[in-house]
């Protein structure tokens, strides 16, 4: 086999797996040595001072050349451009990189941001400028999810363009197999032998027959695997890093995953009577995707947002849940307290409470803010690690009183922050001036946003949404 080389280095393994990503894209084959040591014990990067992104011997100068036109970050020298940098060495050094074996999420953090590097071609020496953070002073913005766009390429695109340098977090739009939100997590259920799809619904608000039990089968012949959640992640991740990276993000935004609860795919492609048989297994399988997702993608970067609509309808007391008896309530927030504190301390955690988008329109009006406040403080008062936000709905023709007023009942950690979804295009910035207002006199401090994910609009609503969320 032909000998690799260097085509440049990293000091971290996010950057490095960008890179590597953009060679194989450009056909170019790539390799990142010890990359599995660094996935699973990624503080030590600092220890081991370089991930080298090595390549064929032939390739070396085109994969440079194409690796220059990406923003070069801490890679390169600002003086000759050189990649042959490294970090200064000292007893001190050392001592903090076994000190940050121990405690890598603080070490990191500081080190990461604040050190001296020097080129091995000119001998110069400069330390690391900080990105721009996000902005305490402008009132927090979040995106709830999907975005029709063609791919996260565009989305991130039509984000950074707009509203990048506001966002805490950002979302890659789950765009392409994942734009209608759950459905394609049905495929993941009809290809289980164990299963086989009905010939009617149960209920009108449902996409498809359920699945039951094939004739022989039970729960134990069921194995769902990899979900994808993880594989989608993972690439997305590669290019919001390279965007971070070039400044179009803040340089401490994170990458947002927005994951449906597992019990939202079991409830619409489940019938009533196997549900509570399948849930574990796919709660099971979508931890799973959690933990292959934090070997890929640090924690620092990562924020969780659990998009929890099927449990509202349960709540607002739509459907009967046959298998949790005359009170789901108990059981449902436990499940959501279960997958709050599934995503560990370190990782932004938030809860979507959704009152649904299909045909573009709630399965219900929300009455009041009741049932999410409700819901809010019952995670809350669940779950054992601090939860970083809650989402609500409020529609674009509530401006009432009466439908904020019960955010006056919120009982939650001060370091939650609620997202109003009042954020509508119907109206623009006139109509979410006036729930804006309606809403300081029951919450003094609040996000915003639009009411659910936008993944159901047409393309050519995307810029001017954005641009509506940028001028509030």
């Amino acid at each position: 086999m032909t000998d690799l080389v260097v085509a440049a280095r990293y000091f971290d393994l996010p950057s490095a797996m960008v890179a590597r990503s953009y060679l194989d894209s450009q056909g170019i084959f790539a390799v990142t040595p010890k990359y599995h040591f660094a996935a699973t014990n990624w503080h030590m990067m600092f220890a081991l001072q370089a991930m080298r992104v090595m390549v064929r011997e032939e390739d070396v100068l085109a994969a440079r050349e194409l690796l220059a036109t990406q923003e070069p970050g801490w890679e390169t020298c600002p003086a000759c451009g050189s990649d042959r940098i490294y970090r200064h060495k000292s007893l001190i050094w050392g001592a903090l990189s076994i000190f940050m074996l121990v405690m890598a999420h603080v070490a990191t953090a500081f080190v990461r941001h604040r050190t001296k590097r020097h080129c091995r071609e000119c001998l110069h020496e400069w330390i690391d400028e900080m990105k721009p953070e996000t902005d305490p002073e402008q009132t927090p913005l979040l995106l709830v999810g999907s975005i029709p766009l063609h791919d996260a390429d565009a989305v991130l695109d039509a984000v950074a363009d707009t509203i990048g340098a506001r966002l805490a977090s950002v979302p890659d739009g789950e765009t392409g197999v994942r734009s209608n939100w759950i459905g394609w997590q049905h495929a993941v259920f009809a290809l289980q032998d164990a299963l086989e799809q009905g010939t009617e619904k149960e209920r009108a608000y449902q996409l498809n027959p359920p699945y039951r039990l094939a004739p022989g089968k039970s729960a134990a012949d069921i194995d769902f695997g990899e979900l994808g959640f993880a594989r989608e992640a993972i690439k997305s991740y590669a290019a919001f890093a390279a965007r971070r990276a070039a400044g179009r993000f803040a340089h401490d935004a994170r990458f947002q995953l927005c994951l449906p609860t597992p019990f939202a795919p079991v409830f619409s492609f489940c019938a009533y009577d196997i549900q509570g048989d399948i849930y574990p297994l796919y709660e099971r399988a979508m931890l799973m995707e959690i933990d292959a997702i934090r070997l890929a993608i640090p924690d620092r970067d990562l924020a969780f947002q659990w998009d929890v609509a099927t449990e509202m309808s349960i709540f607002e007391e739509l459907h009967p849940v046959p298998f949790l008896g005359d009170d789901p309530t108990p059981w449902l927030i436990a499940t959501l307290a279960r997958l709050g504190n599934a995503v560990p301390d370190g990782i932004t955690l938030g809860y979507h409470l959704c009152y649904g988008s299909m045909g573009n329109k709630h399965w219900k009006e929300p009455e009041d803010l009741g049932i999410c406040v409700s819901t809010a403080n019952a995670i809350s008062k669940s779950v054992d690690r601090q939860i970083d936000f809650f989402h609500v709905p409020v529609p674009v023709d509530r401006d009432d009183n009466a439908y904020f007023s019960p955010l006056g009942d919120l009982s939650m950690a001060e370091e939650t922050l609620v997202y109003l979804g009042l954020i509508h295009g119907a109206d623009g910035a006139e109509g979410a001036a006036r729930r804006i207002a309606a809403a300081r006199k029951h919450l003094d401090r609040f996000g915003l946003s639009t009411e659910c994910g936008w993944g159901r609009m047409n393309a050519d609503e995307v810029t001017p949404l954005l641009e509506l969320h940028g001028s509030l």
